[in-house]
């Protein structure tokens, strides 16, 4: 995990090529030491692609995994000091929302939020 986040943090200085540099000639190369992970379609380096790639990954995983303590914190929080009623509708809800398959979860909020990322959050 702390190769991935260094990584991802010092993509700009690890990637071996620009993420978005097209150049046709090198279109779809096979992996060799000039391109690692080869190139695509367009002559882009996959390898430096990758790299880059894992800025967005973290960051949306840092977020949603934020906005998941948040909410199992407050709700934990509410249901253990007030208890009682209170404590009982709460774990019946929570119970409501873990008997959903959690894909088909994930639908229904993409569905009512529309698409994106803060959505995916």
């Amino acid at each position: 995990m702390l190769l991935l986040v260094t990584t991802a943090l010092l993509a700009a200085v690890i990637a071996p090529f620009p993420y978005d540099k097209i150049n046709p000639r090198e279109s779809l190369q096979s992996p060799n030491w000039q391109h690692l992970f080869g190139t695509d379609n367009l002559g882009r380096d996959m390898f430096s692609r990758v790299i880059f790639g894992a800025q967005p990954a973290l960051q949306l995983g840092m977020v949603a995994l934020l906005i998941a303590l948040g909410g199992g914190l407050l709700i934990g929080l509410t249901s253990g000091y007030l208890g009682g009623r209170v404590d009982a509708v709460l774990m019946s809800l929570m119970e409501l929302i873990l008997s959903f398959p959690s894909v088909l979860l994930a639908l229904i909020i993409m569905y009512i939020l529309g698409p994106g990322s803060g959505s995916l959050m």
